[in-house]
């Protein structure tokens, strides 16, 4: 990382790339990204952990012909939000 830093402010410096470029660059250098796929262990593991759910609530449709855990649900979310 600190090898790309240097390169940045090299072509910066040097004007190859402009400033708003260069601050995007390392920014993204740090940016924190979750390795996918997140699996419906990882969402019920944050509910114990983060709200003391522990129970693997279930919620249905408007219909109550479909029911799904709160876990999957979170889950397929999350994949589908990083994945954009």
């Amino acid at each position: 990382m600190k090898e790309k830093i240097l390169d940045l402010m090299y072509h910066l410096s040097v004007g190859n790339i402009n400033y708003e470029y260069a601050s995007k660059q390392v920014l993204d250098l740090f940016a924190v990204m979750p390795s996918l796929p997140i699996e419906r262990f990882d969402a019920e593991d944050w509910l114990g952990e983060n709200k003391d759910i522990w129970n693997h609530p279930i919620i249905t449709d408007r219909t109550d012909k479909e029911s799904y855990e709160v876990a999957d649900l979170m889950a397929e979310f999350a994949n589908q939000f990083f994945r954009q």
